[in-house]
């Protein structure tokens, strides 16, 4: 069962709807076509209101739960809601990666693994960030019991802070790193500069 709460945009958005319905009713100008002028007016402007805040980002303040089906790495699907990890980058379809001794390796599969090991037979909640127009995926942190799904990737080794700058997981990559722990245990290519996290 998956379910899908409003936070703090829903109470915003009820809280609008509260004080216009308080200001429509108590303003009682004199005769009743400007009584209802004015209580037409403050339903229209609770409504602009109301569209504008759910067009913002601020209407995204959303969690999803559930159990998940992991697509990638850093993917997984809710419902029927695609999330992808925030803060990561995993190795994509078919990224050179080598063992310490040269071997290739599919390291695409194993960080696909690694999140299934992670959210295997247990529920996981998201904090969905506002949604890109046009986009089937959701950005979002998602933890299962209490532990960020990132952060434990990063920690695994399979996969790296994104971006880079002012990143708090660099630190644990770091640790990983020092261990030689996934993708540390050798050479690979995300297909992008690491120093310069592009």
């Amino acid at each position: 069962m998956t379910n899908r709460l409003g936070g703090n945009s829903t109470n915003l958005r009820n809280g609008l709807l509260s004080v216009i319905v308080i200001v429509s009713e108590r303003v009682s100008p004199p005769g009743d076509e400007m009584r209802h002028g004015m209580k037409l007016f403050s339903w229209v402007a609770c409504f602009t209101l109301w569209s504008s805040i759910s067009a913002s980002g601020l209407a995204a303040d959303t969690w999803l739960s559930g159990k998940a089906r992991v697509l990638s790495g850093d993917r997984l699907v809710i419902g029927e809601q695609i999330v992808k990890l925030s803060g990561i980058r995993v190795p994509g379809p078919k990224a050179p990666c080598f063992l310490s001794n040269g071997k290739p390796y599919d390291c695409a599969v194993i960080a696909r693994t690694a999140l299934q090991d992670l959210t295997a037979g247990a529920r996981v909640r998201c904090r969905l960030a506002a949604k890109k127009n046009g986009s089937t995926v959701q950005s979002a942190i998602c933890t299962v019991n209490g532990f960020d799904l990132s952060r434990n990737m990063v920690n695994t080794g399979w996969a790296l802070p994104y971006p880079r700058k002012n990143s708090p997981l660099i630190d644990v990559e770091t640790e990983s790193k020092q261990a030689r722990r996934g993708l540390w245990r050798g050479k690979f290519d995300l297909g992008w500069s690491i120093e310069n996290g592009r």
